[in-house]
């Protein structure tokens, strides 16, 4: 059974009725980079103030009364107090007391908090999920830890694929080419025809909408890296999978199957 709040359930054209004079993906932007700013600052003002333990307290109380503002913020305190980059700042003596209360090891809870914000409709949780590939090194780390729980991985996964289909509702390059990365490098099982498909949508809307851009060049090449990896057969069913996400997210644009112009000697 579908445990997702209607919030989260509402698609990207749902959430913005009437984009007026801006496009949708311009909106999203908008949101998500308002969203990074806000916590940002949230983060410094405890931090200077040295309060993220007491954030941490207060954020913990909410979040487990169903807040997804107060998972999404309780996640990043969290994360901050473990984070080795934050542990080498110049002010980082500042950083014990304050998060004395913060549990050691929090990966996991992190996590949890992060991907239960997203089930509930937090837009930028959402979007951290389709960018939780983090490469291969980070990615290995990720599934190692998710590995240890069943329940966490199953749905940390759960929420990777519904950032896949609200972000496949937005006609940008960027994001498709980020779900064909989930399907070849994330923590959900691989899929090459799924990541060939979505990186040939990719590499079409981008053909489509700036030819002559050097990005056009760097798509052809990423299609051309996940074609080499298929039988005919598979090329064949993502090159239809590929038609599908186009007519999804971008009105039916026809696919651009000249990517093999951009193989290199």
């Amino acid at each position: 059974r579908d445990t997702r709040s209607s919030a989260a359930r509402r698609s990207i054209h749902d959430r913005y009725p009437k984009p007026l004079s801006q496009t949708i993906d311009r909106l999203v932007d908008l949101e998500v980079s308002s969203a990074e700013a806000k916590i940002s600052r949230k983060i410094m003002t405890w931090f200077k103030a040295q309060k993220l333990g007491e954030a941490y307290t207060s954020l913990l109380q909410r979040a487990q009364t169903g807040d997804p503002e107060a998972m999404h913020d309780l996640a990043n305190v969290m994360q901050v107090c473990t984070s080795p980059q934050w542990r080498t700042r110049p002010d980082a003596a500042l950083m014990s007391p304050q998060c004395d209360v913060v549990p050691l090891n929090n990966e996991a809870d992190a996590m949890r908090w992060l991907a239960l914000a997203a089930r509930e409709g937090h837009l930028l949780a959402i979007k951290r999920h389709l960018n939780l590939t983090g490469g291969e090194e980070l990615g290995a780390k990720y599934a190692a830890l998710l590995a240890t729980d069943p329940v966490l991985n199953g749905l940390v996964q759960q929420e990777m694929l519904a950032s896949i289909q609200l972000f496949t509702e937005i006609p940008r390059g960027g994001y498709l080419g980020q779900a064909a990365l989930i399907y070849s490098e994330g923590i959900v099982p691989k899929n090459p025809e799924l990541a060939f498909a979505y990186h040939l949508a990719s590499y079409s809307l981008q053909a489509a909408q700036h030819p002559n851009s050097p990005f056009a060049g760097v798509y052809g090449q990423e299609v051309i890296q996940a074609v080499d990896k298929l039988t005919a057969a598979q090329q064949a069913s993502g090159t239809a999978k590929a038609v599908e996400i186009l007519k999804y997210c971008c009105s039916g644009l026809p696919l651009a199957l000249d990517f093999a112009k951009h193989r290199k000697p």
